[in-house]
């Protein structure tokens, strides 16, 4: 009965943070520094860089 009630509530949790997930990287991303390292940990990801800047860009390219 444990395991069903642990799944269960798993499952809920799951179900919760995908209804609210908008409303919860909001309010994570309203904070600044967990914004900026967001955005430079994204910025490592060479498909991202393309995509916003579209073109191929190089850190060390002025």
């Amino acid at each position: 009965m444990r395991p069903l009630i642990s799944i269960a509530l798993f499952i809920s949790l799951i179900l919760i943070v995908l209804k609210w997930r908008y409303k919860l990287f909001n309010t994570l991303f309203a904070i600044s520094i967990i914004r900026k390292l967001a955005v430079r940990l994204a910025m490592n990801f060479p498909g991202v860089q393309s995509k916003i800047f579209g073109e191929q860009s190089n850190r060390y390219n002025y």
